[in-house]
């Protein structure tokens, strides 16, 4: 069983938006994740070794399209679609890798993946969410979870 608590969650996000933008997350229990019919991003990075999971960011497009266009120093109007993924792939990596440090070691964390679209579902099949934070972002949603493989073989959800 992990020991990160949600706490851990809000200072890890808190400081690598803040590395990366001037987007400041701010935690709100009652978030829910991003309506797919406006568009959603999610990326994830598997943690294998001592502990086995993975950590996923859920965020609305439009909000991933806003940090990809601080994080290239480009007009929003301008982000492509492949700024908008890498922006979301740094922000998991960066997320999990500092999340990481906090789990059982030896653990090591794989590239990160990238999903967009509007009818999307995302889970972890095999896992168990220990960890779910959501944020409000200037008005929009993000939420960051943590799954942890579970032995019991249950399926796991986003």
């Amino acid at each position: 069983m992990t020991t990160v608590r949600d706490e851990d969650i809000c200072e890890i996000t808190a400081t690598v938006w803040s590395a990366v933008s001037a987007l400041e997350p701010t935690p709100c229990p009652d978030v829910r994740l991003p309506e797919a019919r406006t568009g959603v991003l999610a990326g994830c990075v598997q943690v294998t070794g001592a502990f086995t999971g993975a950590v996923a960011l859920f965020c609305s497009a439009a909000l991933a399209r806003r940090v990809a266009a601080e994080i290239f120093d480009v007009e929003r109007a301008c982000v492509t679609l492949a700024q908008t993924q890498d922006a979301v792939g740094e922000l998991v990596n960066m997320t999990g890798g500092n999340l990481k440090a906090l789990l059982p070691e030896p653990s090591l964390l794989s590239l990160p993946a990238v999903a967009q679209g509007t009818e999307l579902a995302a889970r972890v099949p095999g896992s168990r969410v220990v960890a779910r934070v959501g944020f409000d972002c200037d008005g929009e949603p993000l939420v960051v979870t943590l799954h942890e493989k579970d032995a019991a073989g249950r399926r796991g959800s986003p």
